[in-house]
C-alpha cells in the first residue's frame, strides 16, 4: 500500500515556483509534449469528418518523420533508452498498421488520390 502523504510531500516540490525540480519537471513536460504532439495532431486532422485513407497514411507518414526528426536533431533531452522505446513503438505501430496489415488499403487509398503528391 502506498503511503499517500509522503507521495504527495514527494510531488509537491515539483510545483514550487522557481526551483531546481520545478524547472526539470518542466523540462520533463516539454519533452513528452514534442513527442506526443506530433500524435495528437494527427489525431485531431483525421477525427475531421472528410478525412479518407489516404490522409490516414499521410499523417502517420508526417509523424513518424516529425518523430524522427526530433531524435535526430536531439531536441530530446531524453535518456537514450527512452528515446530508443518511442523509436520502437511508433515503428512497431507503423508496422502493424501499414507494412504488416491484411490489406494494404491506406497505401493504395494514398496513391489512388489524384494530385495528392
Amino acid at each position: 500500500m502506498v503511503d499517500l502523504p509522503s507521495v504527495l510531500q514527494e510531488y509537491n516540490a515539483k510545483f514550487i515556483p522557481d526551483t531546481r525540480t520545478t524547472r526539470e519537471y518542466e523540462q520533463e513536460l516539454g519533452d513528452l509534449l514534442l513527442v506526443i504532439g506530433p500524435i495528437a495532431k494527427s489525431i485531431l486532422c483525421l477525427e475531421a469528418a472528410h478525412s479518407t485513407v489516404a490522409d490516414v497514411f499521410i499523417f502517420f507518414v508526417a509523424f513518424m518523420a516529425e518523430i524522427d526528426d526530433l531524435i535526430k536533431r536531439d531536441k530530446l533531452d531524453l535518456p537514450l533508452p527512452v528515446i530508443e522505446q518511442v523509436r520502437r513503438l511508433c515503428n512497431w505501430r507503423f508496422n502493424k498498421m501499414i507494412n504488416e496489415a491484411p490489406s494494404d488499403i491506406f497505401v493504395t487509398g494514398f496513391f489512388l488520390v489524384p494530385g495528392i503528391y
